[in-house]
């Protein structure tokens, strides 16, 4: 399957950087949701609250960070 995105640059920029940087944004997102993990599960810290938050905002925006393995 192939799927193609067309621009019409320079009006399109901004949705062209989005599109571009997709997975640098979920990697950060997730980068930032393993630690919170980390943080709560090893080092007895009270970050759930945090995650509990941050995962709720991604299934208000029908995003889950396990969608790409």
């Amino acid at each position: 399957m192939e799927a193609f995105l067309v621009f019409n640059r320079p009006n399109d920029e901004q949705e062209f950087r989005v599109a571009s940087t997709a997975m640098e944004w979920y990697l950060t997102v997730w980068d930032l949701d393993q630690w919170l993990r980390d943080e709560t599960k090893y080092q007895d810290k009270d970050y759930q609250v945090v995650r509990n938050k941050l995962r709720e905002i991604l299934r208000d925006r029908n995003l889950d960070l396990d969608m790409v393995t």
